[in-house]
């Protein structure tokens, strides 16, 4: 057993070894023992990084067992692959031995920076499935192409049947690295924050209705002669406390100035308070711009829809723990705009690459602004941030400073700009466009509030 152990560290480092001295391709090799070995520590590895994570009160998931040991055996079916490309199995046992170690190396380190660095537990988990990547690629390539080249033409042969070994191991563990196997943490045990993972698909989505009726029954009643304003707050993200904080930020600006209280609605995925609000979703906002449609004077009021997430070229992304959230695509949004047929409407997305709704969303009875435009990011979309830098700037520096919207975009514009160039970020571009038939409406606004803001004076 000692032998065997000893066997399986020493084949497991050859590609180290290679770097720096010469080996042949003989030396290659690894046993059937030394590979079982392997796989029970790579084993033992994840029990316990899992352990780690789920902390104390978690109890074992036979299930998870299961689908280990059927995560190797679909790499074995990749190194089974890997030796009729190459008809040579002389590197193949070994890409798998050190696959197996690899696995093992990640848990460690992504232990340590959990301790050292504070990693979020998101990366905790996801680190070492990215890790059997990087690692594995370069570990395995640097020390292959040393020894291939040792070996000549018949080493060179065997490398493509790496790939098909790396790749399914990788896949594999990344999933297995994300995804819980081995132990059910106690949700008694966990923190306020991490209670909310725990809420149960099925009552989450019983809550929904309640918890929109709520709101849009509340709503304040439109005031004839008035440029009544009712809004939308979406925050899309809810596994980053900043897209929930901003929806509800906002709503208290909008609150306390363009709109007056109570006519605001505000739709946050947030994983820290999963029933404090309606989910952010398709179907949530459809309803809530019907409630608000049913109360506004269609001549004489504004709606302001607010919406903020990560973002990728015509998508928003919509993540809620247990919410099972299909993403808003600009197709999409502009569907259920058109649909809720609200005259007077602008629309402010705060995203990455928020800009490519602008051709889906625009309209004359419109005014769309974006935090970016379509080619670019934005910045400000961290656990650690307040706000979005667009959030920010559109909402406290632009709207604190004017009432015209397109004078806040603007102010807001001229301001993320500054900001992007004292960090040294590649510029965000903030996109407007304003529909002939809204901009009207924009004055008015703008005229009415400033008669209130004289007279409260």
């Amino acid at each position: 057993m000692q032998n065997v152990m000893f066997e399986t560290l020493r084949n497991a480092a050859f590609p180290w070894r290679a770097l720096f001295r010469r080996e042949t391709a003989g030396f290659m090799t690894a046993t059937p023992g030394q590979i079982v070995l392997a796989v029970l520590v790579a084993l033992a590895a994840g029990v316990l990084f899992e352990a780690f994570l789920t902390g104390p009160g978690a109890t074992p998931n036979r299930t998870g067992f299961f689908v280990y040991f059927g995560g190797w055996l679909l790499t074995a079916l990749g190194l089974a692959l890997g030796l009729t490309i190459t008809g040579s199995g002389a590197l193949l046992p070994a890409a798998l031995l050190v696959t197996c170690w690899v696995s093992v190396f990640n848990c460690v380190v992504a232990i340590l920076f959990w301790e050292l660095f504070e990693y979020s537990e998101g990366m905790l988990q996801i680190a070492p499935g990215v890790g059997v990547v990087v690692l594995g690629f370069s570990l395995l390539g640097a020390g292959f192409w040393r020894v291939a080249r040792e070996a000549g033409s018949r080493g060179w042969r065997a490398l493509p049947g790496l790939v098909p070994v790396i790749a399914v191991s990788a896949a594999v563990q990344f999933e297995q690295a994300t995804w819980p196997l081995f132990w059910e943490a106690d949700p008694a045990s966990a923190s306020e924050e991490e209670a909310s993972v725990w809420i149960e698909t099925e009552r989450l989505y019983a809550e929904q209705s309640g918890l929109l009726r709520a709101q849009t029954d509340a709503l304040a009643p439109q005031r004839p002669g008035l440029v009544d304003v009712y809004a939308v707050t979406f925050g899309g993200y809810g596994f980053e406390k900043v897209f929930a904080y901003e929806a509800h930020a906002v709503a208290g600006i909008l609150g306390d100035g363009l709109a007056g209280p109570e006519r605001v609605v505000i739709l946050a995925n947030s994983a820290p308070d999963p029933l404090r609000t309606p989910m952010a979703n398709h179907v949530n906002l459809e309803r809530a711009l019907a409630a608000i449609g049913a109360r506004m004077n269609r001549d004489e009021d504004m709606a302001i829809v607010f919406l903020t997430s990560h973002g990728s070229p015509d998508n928003l992304s919509l993540e809620m723990p247990g919410g099972w959230l299909q993403d808003m695509s600009a197709g999409r949004l502009a569907a259920i705009l058109d649909a809720a047929d609200i005259p007077n409407l602008a629309i402010v997305v705060s995203a990455c690459y928020s800009g490519s709704f602008v051709d889906d969303l625009e309209a004359p009875s419109r005014l769309v602004i974006t935090a970016s435009s379509a080619e670019t990011n934005s910045f400000g979309c961290g656990d650690h941030e307040g706000w979005t830098w667009f959030g920010r700037a559109f909402w406290e520096e632009g709207v604190g400073a004017s009432t015209d919207l397109r004078r806040a975009f603007e102010v807001a514009r001229d301001t993320v700009t500054a900001w992007e160039e004292d960090a040294g970020h590649t510029p965000s571009r903030p996109q407007m466009s304003v529909g002939t038939e809204v901009a009207a409406h924009l004055d008015r606004l703008d005229s009415e509030r400033q008669r209130q803001a004289l007279a409260a004076e």
